[in-house]
Order: structure tokens, then sequence, then C-alpha cells
């Protein structure tokens, strides 16, 4: 641990799975485009869009980050840009207690898998994973 009150700067190397999920439906019934940002929480400066399953590097400072996963959707079915639609978002802690510290996350350590839960639309059912 940095002594004097230092913080240690660090870089997180993420890698977004391509969504094994059916996107949602656009206005002439054709399946959206999803994509997904990462950023540091609080830091909009650090906004990166991300390409499915290319490393996307996070620059920060501490151990008290949090890295927020955004996914959209965008309907290129329609003549006219339709604006993005929020489709989910994550945050996920590097060192703070349940966060990806404590997954096995480390500098020069093995690639840590993540997957994440969601529940399907429509209230109840089984929830649905997705790695990213």
């Amino acid at each position: 641990k940095p002594r004097g009150g230092e913080r240690t700067e660090r870089v997180l190397e993420l890698r977004l799975a391509t969504p094994q999920v059916q996107p949602p439906l656009g206005e002439r019934g054709l399946p959206c485009v999803l994509f997904a940002q990462v950023r540091l929480l609080g830091d909009q400066s650090s906004v990166q869009r991300v390409t499915w399953d290319e490393p996307v590097p996070l620059t920060f400072v501490g151990d008290d980050a949090v890295i927020v996963v955004s996914i959209f959707a965008v309907d290129t079915g329609t003549t006219q840009m339709s604006a993005p639609a929020f489709v989910a978002e994550v945050c996920l802690p590097y060192s703070l207690p349940g966060g990806l510290t404590d997954l096995g996350v480390s500098a020069g350590g093995a690639v840590v898998p993540v997957r994440l839960a969601g529940w399907g639309g429509g209230g109840g059912g089984a929830p649905r994973q997705h790695t990213v």
C-alpha cells in the first residue's frame, strides 16, 4: 500500500464479450444494434465506446474507482438515425468490498471473467446471464 496518502495510478483492461442476448426490436421489427460504453463513475471525460471482444484500457488513480458499463441499443432499420436507447448499466467497484479485486483481478494477473445476470422483461422468470 502506498505510504503517506499517495494514490497509485492503475490501468485496468476490460474486454466486453459480444452479448449473447436477443436485442430489442426496432420500429420496423428488425433487431437493434447493441453497443457499450465504459467510464469511471464521476468522470464523464473517461467515457470510451467499446468494440465487442476488443480490449479497452481504463486508467484511474487509487483503489476506490468504480467502473460503469452502459449498454445501449440503436434502431438501424429506419431512414432517420434514432437516438440510442438505454438498455442496461452496471457499476463495478475496483477494490471496495465485493469489487473486482475480491473476484481475483490483480495487476499482471490472469483474465477474470465476470458474468452479469439480468432479469428478462415482463417481471418474473429466471435471471439471464450475460458474460462481459
